[in-house]
């Protein structure tokens, strides 16, 4: 009896050990394959709200655009700039819609609505935001991307990318559905 005491205090610790240490990996193996949305610079006044939104009704037989500029100086004083226009071409949709675009200050993205909602032609997204502190990230790093049901980000499609020296600039991003939109790394 003495004997499968001993056993089994050498045993158990080890199998804890041994489950503890692959958990520990499983988890380090998810931080480093973790994405995130990038940061802006905190607005230097005290906002409740982090979001800015623009409305527009339009007949999707037409076509229009929806545009929303924003400018704050961030607490380290860095004036942060963020243009944004989500262009609705004619035959993307029947009828008219209410579309609203808002720009959330902390992290850039774009939410859509109606949502969801999807378009006969995708519409076409362009997003300029100068100021952001980019130091210690690599560019190369850095996708427009889409959020999926799932939690994951998707890539989307567009004309052009820039990051380069606290700018980031996507135009011509093809959004064939309303979901949340930005910037991950």
């Amino acid at each position: 009896m003495k004997k499968i005491f001993v056993v089994l205090a050498f045993v158990i610790p080890f199998l804890v050990g041994c489950s503890d240490s692959i958990t520990n990996s499983d988890t380090a193996d998810q931080i480093v394959n973790q994405r995130s949305w990038i940061t802006l610079p905190e607005n230097s006044q005290m906002r409740v709200e982090s979001d800015y939104s623009a409305s527009k009704l339009i007949n999707g037989e037409i076509g229009g655009n929806v545009e929303l500029n924003i400018n704050y100086v961030s607490k380290t004083g860095v004036n942060v700039i963020i243009s944004a226009e989500i262009e609705v071409p004619a035959g993307a949709y029947s009828g008219d819609k209410n579309i609203t675009m808002i720009i959330n200050s902390f992290n850039g993205t774009a939410t859509f609505y109606p949502s969801p909602e999807t378009f006969n032609k995708p519409l076409i997204f362009n997003l300029r935001v100068c100021g952001v502190n980019l130091n210690g990230v690599d560019p190369k790093t850095i996708e427009y991307v889409y959020l999926a049901p799932d939690g994951s980000f998707a890539p989307i499609e567009y004309k052009n990318l820039v990051v380069n020296g606290g700018v980031l600039i996507v135009d011509g991003a093809l959004i064939p559905h309303f979901s949340m939109y930005g910037w991950c790394r």
